[in-house]
């Protein structure tokens, strides 16, 4: 995917030095952190529970993967982001945050194809709660439509270029 290659051209115009590489994972490891506070705090957590999240993104395998530039911490960051659009959109029922949502998921698209799993997941979820009846929205439909203009370049460049993200896996596949 390739945000990670624009973040790469970004840090090349910056001389491409040692900061650099740690400036993009460290950025966005501290914007997850200070998502999973707010995910928290939507969710009626006070100072400590924000406290503990906190303390379980900065003591756990999260830390490593923001210190490593690699897509893994920008396919944390917009999943993460993701969860707090759609809590926002379960709580207030403005229609915008399905928007929100819809950009993040295509930023996380640019960022890993693996926000597949993230979109099947949260649509079934969605099936299986109270919470279907967003699918009965014209907006929740407007929502994904314009998240799959987002990626249509992408997409389009994929097909171009023979599908290497096929290639890719079917090499991960045979060398892991």
């Amino acid at each position: 995917p390739p945000l990670i290659a624009l973040l790469a051209a970004i840090s090349s115009l910056f001389g491409g030095g040692f900061f650099w590489i740690k400036f993009w994972p460290a950025l966005f490891g501290a914007a997850t952190l200070w998502i999973t506070i707010h995910i928290v705090k939507e969710l009626g957590g006070r100072w400590y529970a924000q406290l503990l999240a906190a303390l379980g993104i900065l003591f756990s395998a999260y830390l490593r993967i923001h210190a490593l530039f690699q897509p893994n911490f920008l396919d944390i960051f917009f999943w993460t982001l993701s969860a707090y659009f759609l809590i926002r959109f379960i709580k207030t029922d403005a229609n915008k945050h399905l928007f929100y949502l819809a950009i993040s998921l295509a930023l996380g698209w640019y960022s890993k194809y693996s926000v597949l799993f993230f979109i099947a997941a949260l649509l079934l979820a969605l099936l299986f709660t109270h919470h279907r009846k967003v699918f009965l929205r014209k907006s929740f439909w407007l929502a994904p439509l314009l998240g799959v203009i987002l990626i249509a370049p992408n997409i389009v460049w994929q097909y171009w270029h023979n599908w290497p993200l096929f290639h890719h896996m079917q090499e991960l596949q045979e060398t892991q």
